[in-house]
């Protein structure tokens, strides 16, 4: 590993996201991930609820600021945990 990998992982965390091949999305129509504003995203999550991997999702749409459902949260939920990170810190 580089002297700048190991930066980008102290910075961002770290960059294997082997755990997306164990998602429970996976091979699913990222469309379903990716909502219009405003609508019904209660099925899409609950996929997430049975999600192994659910948590490292989340963490890794926290820190990568990513649109869409991600961890079981929407973009603005998340934003409010960030807020909460910070607070935290």
């Amino acid at each position: 590993m580089t002297l700048h990998h190991h930066l980008a992982d102290a910075i961002v965390g770290p960059t294997d996201q082997s755990w997306r091949l164990r998602s429970a999305c996976r091979g699913m129509d990222p469309e379903l991930f990716f909502p219009s504003s405003g609508g019904d995203n209660s099925a899409t999550k609950a996929i997430c609820l049975t999600c192994p991997v659910r948590l490292q999702c989340l963490d890794h749409a926290i820190v990568h600021n990513e649109p869409g459902i991600w961890g079981g949260t929407s973009h603005s939920e998340r934003r409010s945990l960030r807020r909460a990170r910070r607070s935290v810190a």
